[in-house]
């Protein structure tokens, strides 16, 4: 039985941490070592690993740099990594190593279930993702890095990149796939995932992926075309409210344009409303309007962003 480490980045994670560990010490898979990466948490995140036997690692740090200071501090053939804010299942980590022998495979992951207590707001969040997970395919290009096993060969080839501040994990999948190792999607390995519970929240969270999200698109030019978790009209769809808000600002000059403003917006969500209705949950729409609302915001800021660093 191979030696895991198994990594877990935290950063004010005191709401969700306890019940993480508590699954983590539950595996039935012993032969791990638990290490936390904690990018100097002010909450009491720091009291519950103090109850755990693991190991902790303080310091100012985003997510890739965690992984590649995880790396730095083992000597495991493999690592694992969860989010703090996930919950595993005893049998996690035998199933991810049922897959993961092939002298080409470099990762093996699952990706994300909604607990059962979860109020309305989180489990549309959830489903939401789980109907696209539906039709990820056995190999695919990239998976979250909250529920991941890695060769230790495939991580010190191809290490994260850590001025990204957002889709770390995408940017990784799509470099492991060009340096010639396979990721491949194991759905019986799926962890539950405490997803934003507030409508506020949620905007919050996918207002920095719209703001961030642009450089890595910057740095891999075909990415923007989707993959088989974000699809191409995902990612269409701030740029598509952007042009609605151009022809609506127009309307300073003639009041035609501000009305052929609210038809387009009315045909987008009249569009994001029939997929919901398509996917059985109404509910849905919400979502999808949300998050196209935060992206587009977030687009708004990075090209400020790249603005400022180009002038």
């Amino acid at each position: 039985m191979e030696k895991v480490q198994i990594v877990i980045p935290t950063h004010n994670s005191a709401r969700t941490l306890e019940g993480c560990l508590e699954s983590v010490m539950s595996l039935n898979y012993k032969n791990v070592d638990v290490m936390i990466v904690d990018n100097l948490s002010t909450d009491k995140t720091v009291d519950i690993v103090s109850r755990y036997p693991v190991i902790l690692i303080q310091k100012e740090c985003n997510r890739s740099q965690a992984y590649n200071e995880a790396l730095r501090g083992s000597n495991c053939k493999y690592l694992a990594f969860v989010d703090s804010d996930c919950e595993v299942f005893p049998e996690w980590l035998d199933i991810l190593f049922e897959s993961i022998d092939e002298e080409d495979i470099g990762a093996v992951g699952g990706f994300y279930r909604t607990p059962k207590e979860a109020n309305a707001w989180s489990k549309l969040v959830g489903l939401e993702l789980e109907l696209r997970s539906k039709k990820f395919p056995k190999y695919i290009k990239r998976l979250p890095s909250g529920c991941l096993l890695i060769k230790r060969e495939c991580l010190e080839k191809v290490k994260f990149d850590e001025n990204l501040k957002t889709a770390e994990e995408t940017d990784w999948g799509y470099r492991i796939g060009e340096s010639g190792y396979k990721m491949i999607y194991e759905p019986r390995a799926n962890v539950i995932h405490y997803h934003r519970s507030t409508i506020w929240s949620f905007f919050k969270q996918q207002f920095q992926y719209g703001r961030r999200i642009p450089w890595f698109y910057l740095k891999t030019r075909g990415a923007v075309k989707g993959d088989s978790i974000t699809s191409v009209w995902m990612n269409s769809q701030p740029i598509v409210l952007l042009l609605i808000l151009v022809v609506g600002l127009l309307g300073i000059f003639n009041t035609r344009y501000f009305c052929l403003s609210g038809y387009l917006f009315c045909i987008f969500s009249i569009v994001l409303m029939t997929l919901a209705i398509r996917n059985t949950k109404f509910g849905l729409f919400y979502v999808y309007i949300v998050r196209a609302c935060a992206w587009s915001l977030g687009l708004v800021f990075f090209l400020f962003d790249l603005l400022r660093r180009l002038f």
